[in-house]
């Protein structure tokens, strides 16, 4: 996760396109009452860096043990941190070489981990649309519950993301909130390949987005990064990359 400079001149909303919120994990209903304590000390200590907007509760609406704190930065960007019984989850294979699940006993602690991230998107027939491609047909993604609230995509390695519905806020890279998102690639050669299809998506779906850089290496970010940009149809900055070592 990057922090970067922004501009101070458009308020966050949860419904401007960009993030909607942002979702870490936790191991155990105590971590997240021992965190929310300290949340709240740290806003006590610090004027106008946030705020609690819901305390440590049970939403069985998103699962029989889900028990999550919300709470915002600086900017009004909303925040969480949550147990659910998927915060334990298979490891990825980059990690090590079994799938077997882990018990909550387990040595790897998952607390901090992102449980998951929530989009907003101005149109939803565009943004199930764009997101359905990049993340169900090129990414491995399954399309989950799909309702009034909006779509969530997961994978076995426990990563979800929401896309939800959202208002007409032009959005920037610089407004609080989402500056872009990367996805990791397994191997350079797709990054080419994912570009090729992003193309082909776009030139069959108008004002869908556009490609903001070919596939190209950057070095300053590492000696083998090499990635593409590209937007979803709010103008949303995304990349695929590949980084030797991920």
């Amino acid at each position: 996760i990057f922090t970067s400079y922004g501009n101070k001149t458009t308020p966050h909303h949860k419904t401007n396109p960009g993030l909607h919120h942002l979702a870490f994990s936790a191991g155990t209903h105590e971590e997240i009452d021992e965190f929310h304590r300290k949340v709240v000390s740290f806003y006590e200590s610090h004027v106008d860096h946030g705020q609690i907007l819901d305390v440590p509760a049970l939403y069985p609406q998103y699962g029989p043990h889900y028990y999550a704190v919300i709470f915002t930065d600086p900017d009004g960007v909303k925040l969480g941190l949550a147990f659910s019984s998927k915060s334990v989850v298979p490891l990825p294979t980059y990690v090590c070489s079994t799938t077997s699940e882990l018990s909550p006993s387990s040595d790897m602690n998952y607390t901090g981990t992102i449980n998951h991230i929530s989009l907003s998107c101005s149109g939803m027939i565009k943004g199930r649309a764009f997101y359905h491609f990049l993340l169900a047909d090129l990414m491995g993604y399954n399309e989950g519950r799909e309702d009034s609230y909006g779509t969530n995509y997961t994978r076995k390695t426990a990563e979800m993301i929401f896309i939800s519905p959202g208002n007409t806020t032009p959005h920037h890279k610089s407004n609080p909130g989402l500056h872009h998102l990367a996805l990791s690639v397994g191997i350079h050669e797709e990054t080419d390949e994912f570009h090729t299809r992003i193309v082909g998506f776009y030139a069959s779906h108008a004002n869908h987005g556009h490609i903001l850089d070919a596939p190209a290496l950057y070095p300053e970010y590492g000696p083998h990064d090499y990635a593409v940009f590209f937007t979803d149809p709010d103008g949303v900055k995304l990349e695929l990359v590949f980084s030797k070592g991920q």
